[in-house]
């Protein structure tokens, strides 16, 4: 019987999902499997965090990868970043807004939807920005995002071109 899979051409894609595969990916899958708890293994996510922890200018000991869609790796700041109370705003503009909405009504009670548009969207991204930059601070610092002091939030924004106001 024919292999199906031999047919399959290359192409380059530049979608959301699924991307292309660099060939040293290939060739690190047909590498030897160990199990999570081998000590060869906790050596190799070690290297890892620290790589990790260069590249996001942190020395948080909690730093590491996390192997998922971007889903996955929202529900993951969600759950880790925001406490019962914590408020959270989420504008739905399509899928990931509603998935965004989800995973934060199970943490929080969400109680307000707002649903994005032109007028909103440069607002939106200024909090976006903000929120992101608190977030960084608040992992760097090893504390929650809303105890990072708002003068910091403001100089890490003008680092990257905002204008408070």
């Amino acid at each position: 019987m024919a292999n199906l899979l031999d047919g399959i051409e290359e192409f380059f894609l530049m979608g959301p999902g699924p991307s292309c595969v660099d060939d040293s990916v290939y060739q690190a899958l047909n590498q030897k499997t160990i199990g999570h708890m081998d000590p060869y293994f906790i050596k190799i996510m070690d290297a890892v965090k620290n790589q990790l922890k260069i590249l996001l200018n942190t020395q948080n000991q909690l730093t590491i990868p996390i192997s998922g869609t971007g889903s996955a790796g929202m529900e993951t700041c969600f759950v880790n970043l925001i406490e019962p109370g914590d408020p959270v705003l989420i504008l739905i503009n399509g899928v990931f807004g509603m998935r965004m909405q989800d995973v934060a009504g199970r943490i929080v009670s969400v109680d307000r939807v707002a649903l994005a548009g032109i007028r909103a969207q440069c607002t939106c991204m200024a909090m976006g920005q903000a929120m992101g930059g608190a977030a960084a601070l608040a992992l760097k610092k090893g504390m929650v995002s809303r105890d990072v002091d708002t003068k910091d939030i403001v100089a890490l924004t003008m680092e990257h071109g905002a204008v408070p106001i």
